[in-house]
């Protein structure tokens, strides 16, 4: 750790010698075992299923794929019922590669809760060796060593890990492409005759890399042009660079691009290319999602909506980086900046870095902020602030045992907020909803539609097609004729918050069936069905039919069950 920052390993390409290949050895299993211990011991404090909607979105995409429905999504947008058959539905919102992960671990293991969260876990322990390699490549392995101990104490990263999410897997593809981007850039340093340097192998890996991330998540679409530019400007031979570059990155991404087309209409985000005009007054969140696309406001009005969402987006981008990662890495790397490198190819690789942070905020400041896009960028991020503050260090001339002590407590305060971050009251909800879902795998048949505001929710417990509940209610009834086999309605406690109506609904069938439960603790009659209907309230109108079904919840159950049957002979509108 005494050495410059701008020094690299001396010993990287050494002829290894016994002690040499025993600390490799010893390395390696704590690069491994380590945060694979870390993520199991974490998953134990922390899973409870999983609870994000893209978790669940992924699990159910990956499901199809195990059974061979192909790329079909349960989860139903009205926005995609155009001109597709709800009952196998192509997904155009999602990147293939991470259901792909997930259906190859289902066929084996089984599709299961744990199993899904085990593959996010599997490309954080992933992610930490390559970290390594890269603090290592950069500077030397006092950097990588550092830098892969805060990752994998960082608490986005545990929270990742145990998530069944994909931001994992685009950030061990990220980390991965910076990687061998540097090994580019250092070949084409070390070539003593600078027309003839293009090595193919590494930019053709760069560029199946930057494919794979688009086929992660459609939002890195942004980084293609982004790397291009960077290797073609800096290359030695431009028109070689780019072949050996597009080559492959084209055969990676023109044939999801060709089925996007075919699909939707939209060859390079598939349906985010309508997050366009999302998060704006006319269409606050994801709420686009819900509406018909004959339904779409267009105009002025909405393009000065767009306007103004991107600047503000561009604020909330700023005011939510810290969080994205260990908060004093951008103390760090910001004056980092400012630092003159003796390695024309760590230069290199730092303007990639503050370009591929401009490509993301371009996509989150025009279309819809996701945070955890940024995270992507964290372990490169990471390596050039532990290099500088070791920089500091060293100046300073600390000893070597202060060092480890500075980076102790960087570590532990990294991991701390991981072990804070648990909402007891959110996981209990979770739970009983989860497992009130699960009860339609055995009340719906096959074929059936289940309406919903947590469609993925349906998707991933219930095993049913689920309808996303939209955004105007007077469209119900003409989704309703489009849709007929939408026999069930689910809803959770969260409904309440979409209008008076909906709460009614919501409040009525959970009094239902509280009453239900106490009734068959008792072992009294149950109480009559309550079935929607009249016209005064134009929801109650448009949900026509939907009788209440008893959950075998407790007093309050956090979400409730309809079917649509025949009027019984006594009935009761809430």
């Amino acid at each position: 750790m005494q050495r410059p920052i701008t020094e690299t390993d001396p010993t990287a390409s050494a002829p290894a010698v016994p002690n040499d290949r025993l600390r490799g050895w010893t390395t390696a299993v704590l690069l491994v075992g380590g945060p694979l211990v870390l993520a199991f011991l974490y998953a134990r404090y922390a899973f409870y299923g999983l609870s994000h909607p893209e978790a669940m979105d992924f699990a159910q995409l990956g499901r199809n794929l195990v059974l061979g429905q192909g790329f079909t999504t349960n989860v139903l947008r009205p926005l995609a019922l155009d001109g597709a058959s709800p009952l196998r539905m192509p997904d155009t919102t999602n990147g293939p590669l991470y259901p792909f992960f997930l259906a190859l671990a289902f066929g084996a293991l089984g599709a299961r809760d744990g199993v899904a969260a085990a593959m996010s876990g599997l490309f954080y322990v992933a992610t930490i060796p390559v970290l390594y390699l890269l603090g290592s490549r950069l500077f030397h392995r006092g950097v990588g060593a550092v830098s892969a101990l805060i990752f994998a104490l960082s608490a986005p990263a545990l929270l990742y890990a145990v998530s069944a999410r994909h931001v994992t897997l685009y950030t061990f593809l990220m980390t991965g492409l910076f990687l061998v981007v540097f090994q580019v850039l250092a070949r084409w340093r070390d070539s003593a005759a600078p027309g003839d340097a293009a090595p193919g192998g590494a930019l053709a890996l760069a560029g199946i890399l930057t494919g794979l991330l688009y086929l992660t998540d459609p939002d890195f679409f942004w980084l293609i042009p982004v790397v291009a530019g960077v290797l073609v400007w800096h290359g030695p031979n431009r028109s070689a660079t780019a072949f050996r570059f597009g080559l492959p990155l084209g055969i990676v991404v023109l044939p999801w691009m060709l089925r996007n087309f075919l699909t939707s209409g939209h060859p390079f985000l598939g349906l985010q290319s309508y997050e366009l005009w999302m998060d704006t007054r006319f269409y606050p969140g994801f709420t686009g999602y819900r509406v018909l696309q004959k339904n779409i406001v267009t105009g002025s009005g909405i393009f000065m909506a767009v306007l103004g969402k991107a600047f503000g987006n561009t604020g909330r981008v700023f005011q939510g980086l810290p969080e994205t990662g260990p908060t004093w890495a951008l103390a760090f790397f910001l004056p980092s900046l400012f630092f003159h490198f003796r390695d024309p190819a760590s230069g290199v690789l730092r303007k990639l870095v503050l370009y591929s942070f401009l490509a993301l905020l371009f996509a989150s400041a025009v279309f819809v902020v996701e945070m955890e896009l940024f995270f992507s960028i964290v372990p490169v991020v990471l390596v050039f602030a532990v290099a500088y503050l070791l920089h500091l260090m060293q100046q300073a001339r600390f000893s070597a045992r202060s060092q480890w002590w500075v980076t102790g407590l960087l570590a532990l305060t990294a991991l701390l907020p991981a072990f804070g971050s648990l909402n007891e009251k959110e996981r209990y909800f979770f739970i009983y909803q989860a497992a009130i879902a699960e009860r339609l795998t055995d009340l719906a048949q096959e074929g059936q539609v289940v309406l919903s505001d947590k469609p993925w929710m349906v998707a991933w417990y219930g095993q049913q097609p689920s309808l996303w509940i939209p955004a105007e209610e007077r469209r119900i009834p003409e989704i309703r004729n489009r849709v007929p086999a939408m026999n069930w309605i689910f809803l959770t406690r969260e409904v309440r918050e979409e209008s008076y109506p909906w709460q009614t609904v919501f409040d009525t069938f959970q009094q239902w069936n509280s009453q239900a439960a106490h009734a068959r603790i008792s072992r009294q009659p149950p109480p009559a069905p309550l079935r929607l209907e009249g016209t005064v309230v134009p929801l109650f109108g448009a949900l026509q039919g939907f009788t209440t079904v008893d959950v075998g919840a407790g007093y309050a159950p956090p979400a409730v069950i309809g079917h649509v049957t025949p009027a019984p002979s006594r009935t009761r509108a809430p």
